[in-house]
């Protein structure tokens, strides 16, 4: 009976089913603690559900898309309940406790041991696909795993020895082949597993003559040949257009960009899949139904490759046949030997390498979407308070965001504050970066438009989509801030083995790669309240600078090789203009930097340059924020705040104005608890 199947699958051991059941809870949670929709994909609810008319289906022959279900969960749950964004991530949180239990299930049916599976399923789970999938709405992949999975344990059970507790084997035949049928419809290649299992399974029944579910698998293959016939026949007669052709880039690039985001399909199953062609082709009684799940996924994985297609949760639906296939090897110890380890090896390390970059991915794509909803809501607010004169649209001028790749953002920014009774010629949308992808641009058809400069008037956006990195500053001369997220930072996206090499490099800089290269997710806005000139300031040597600070004490004792994040505001009380691209850039323009002088008055260390955020002419002010770095010896240090222009002069040195701190640095013993406690200090760490 298949419950008892059921049970005696996942009843033993019991401390696998807690742990894994545990993880699932903790990410349920995470889920219902995202309150708003994302800028990306999800302002597609906005214009649908949340206005009441009918959402649809992702049937783009513009784009030669054909993806009709993708969002129909959220469609359906719109039918009973009034849409809203928290309802629509706890539908997503049950989606990922469904694939997890799902993905546990199918691991098991394969009969390998229990640490093999709680290493197969966390690789899945916690993998760097799995968090953008389960984390963002309207993200098909992760349906389209479950329904594969579905597949896959059905495939199991009719391949198993347990074949014979089952007392309706055609009930199982039939979701298992319904599930793949439904899968379809949610992305276009996953025709590509039907294909490629179905040939490998009918060439292992006519190796071995005694191999099970023969029948169902002709359906399968005439199912996905007729898929593929029917959609082909679409893109020819139908379509004008091709979606690879926004993304495609380089193979080899694609190949590194997967092999840093799928360890797991690149190091193991396609290397693992070549070796067991070659060992079946030699010995057809090796041949079984998990090299059938191999080949299935690898083949899912070269499709993408081949149209050089990326993107981090693009191989989402490979890893159930990928995972099912080793752990089938695995289970009937057909890998022994000194290969074995290896394999186990391989597979840790990758995913305890991607484990830093998929817990970011989680944080940041929550804070994301948390942040956007809180944002457009302030925003039209403020644009309904604050009217130009004569009714003149306000100019809205997203930083760091290009004309293109970028056209999304603008897209949702747009819908968004048109859903918020915010008529769309109250406003008009800018962007600072020159266009980057005169494809995507024309298709929606926007003008190819230049580098923008705000100007008095308009109101600058920071926000987390941005092409070139341009993070909020605290305060610039030409604007006042009117909003800013509560939380704006998420850990950077570095894999361990980056972390790794870089404190082994440069182990002074250890802990502030941590939090230098942290991912903006958060918004603000800036109301410009003074234009910037076209023609730059030139950078010509400043004669007599002059400058004030305004900044915290920082403690008086220091630990050596540390760290320190501090706002500094700084005024220009001089007469002379202080050039600045708003960058780090070389030339003779002005930085904020910091000295560290030893008690001979020498410099001991120079700190890394700030940039102004703009040029600064004489009583403008500015807010930055420094990461002071502390030198690697300890004794007494004058530290010494100061504008610096490059190749020509520090200004600490002139009598225009000092900010000097007498400060001990002292040795600290390192240890675990000292690294944990850095690790979450930096984690929550945000600028004031």
């Amino acid at each position: 009976m298949a419950p008892t199947l059921i049970h005696s699958t996942l009843a033993q051991p019991k401390w696998l089913s807690v742990l894994c059941f545990s993880i699932l809870i903790v990410l349920l949670f995470f889920a219902k603690s995202i309150n708003g929709l994302g800028p990306i994909d999800d302002h597609q609810f906005i214009k649908s559900l949340f206005q009441g008319t009918p959402f649809g289906a992702y049937i783009l022959p513009d784009l030669g898309r054909f993806i009709p279900l993708t969002g129909q969960e959220y469609a359906l749950a719109s039918l009973v309940l009034k849409p809203t964004a928290n309802m629509f991530h706890i539908i997503a949180g049950f989606k990922t406790f469904l694939c997890g239990t799902l993905l546990l299930f199918a691991i098991r049916l394969t009969g390998v041991g229990p640490r093999v599976t709680g290493m197969l399923w966390v690789t899945v789970v916690l993998s760097v696909g799995f968090a953008n999938a389960s984390t963002r709405l309207q993200i098909g992949e992760i349906n389209a795993l479950i329904l594969l999975l579905i597949f896959i344990c059905c495939a199991l059970i009719l391949n198993s020895d347990r074949f014979q507790v089952i007392t309706t084997p055609l009930a199982v035949k039939l979701v298992g082949l319904v599930a793949f049928a439904l899968a379809l419809f949610y992305k276009e290649l996953i025709f590509a597993f039907g294909l490629i299992f179905a040939a490998s399974e009918l060439i292992r029944a006519h190796r071995r003559p005694s191999g099970k579910f023969r029948s169902e698998i002709w359906v399968l293959l005439v199912l996905s040949l007729s898929y593929l016939v029917a959609y082909g026949v679409w893109r020819l007669t139908q379509t004008s257009g091709s979606y690879s052709n926004f993304h495609a880039g380089s193979r080899w690039d694609i190949l590194g960009l997967y092999a840093s985001n799928d360890p797991f399909i690149v190091f193991v199953i396609l290397p693992l899949t070549i070796f067991r062609l070659f060992l079946i082709t030699k010995t057809p009684s090796r041949y079984t139904l998990s090299d059938s799940f191999l080949l299935a996924a690898s083949g899912y994985v070269s499709a993408y490759f081949v149209l050089s297609m990326y993107n981090t949760y693009y191989l989402l639906p490979a890893y159930g046949f990928a995972a099912c296939g080793v752990a089938g090897l695995l289970g009937s110890k057909d890998i022994t030997g000194r290969f074995r380890p290896i394999l186990f090896a391989v597979i840790f390390l990758g995913w305890l390498n991607t484990l830093p970059t998929a817990f970011s991915d989680f944080h940041s794509l929550r804070s994301i979407a948390n942040n956007h909803f809180q944002f457009v809501n302030f925003l039209s607010q403020w644009l309904q308070e604050n009217p130009l004169p004569d009714k003149e649209p306000r100019t809205l001028v997203l930083a760091g965001v290009s004309a293109g790749n970028g056209v999304e953002v603008m897209i949702s920014l747009q819908t968004f504050l048109a859903s918020l009774s915010e008529s769309g010629t109250a406003f008009d949308i800018r962007v600072t970066e020159p266009i980057d992808n005169r494809i995507v641009n024309s298709y929606h058809g926007l003008e190819a438009s230049s580098k923008y400069l705000a100007k008095a008037g308009d109101v600058v956006i920071f926000n987390p989509f941005q092409k070139v990195t341009t993070t909020p500053p605290m305060l610039v001369p030409s604007g006042r801030e009117i909003f800013r997220s509560r939380s704006e930072w998420s850990p950077s996206r570095r894999t361990l083995l980056e972390r790794i090499q870089t404190c082994y490099e440069k182990p002074d800089q250890c802990k502030n790669a941590f939090l230098g290269e942290r991912i903006y997710s958060g918004y603000a806005a800036l109301l410009k309240t003074r234009s910037i000139s076209l023609i730059p300031v030139e950078p010509v040597p400043l004669t007599a600078p002059k400058y004030e600070f305004v900044t915290s004490p920082l403690a008086s004792r220091l630990v050596t090789g540390g760290s320190t994040r501090r706002l500094v505001e700084i005024k220009n009380v001089g007469t002379e203009i202080w050039p600045s691209l708003g960058r780090a850039e070389v030339g003779m323009y002005v930085s904020l930097s910091y000295v560290w002088l030893d008690s001979d008055g020498k410099v001991a260390l120079e700190g890394d340059r700030f940039a102004l955020p703009e040029d600064m002419y004489p009583g403008d002010s500015a807010k930055i924020l420094l990461l002071i770095k502390t030198p690697e010896k300890p004794g007494t240090y004058t530290l010494a705040l100061s504008p610096v222009q490059e190749g020509v002069r520090w200004f600490y040195q002139d009598h225009g104005g000092r900010a000097r701190e007498e400060i001990e640095v002292y040795a600290e013993e390192k240890g675990w608890s000292n690294f944990f406690q850095d690790f979450f200090s930096y984690l929550q760490k945000v600028p004031e």
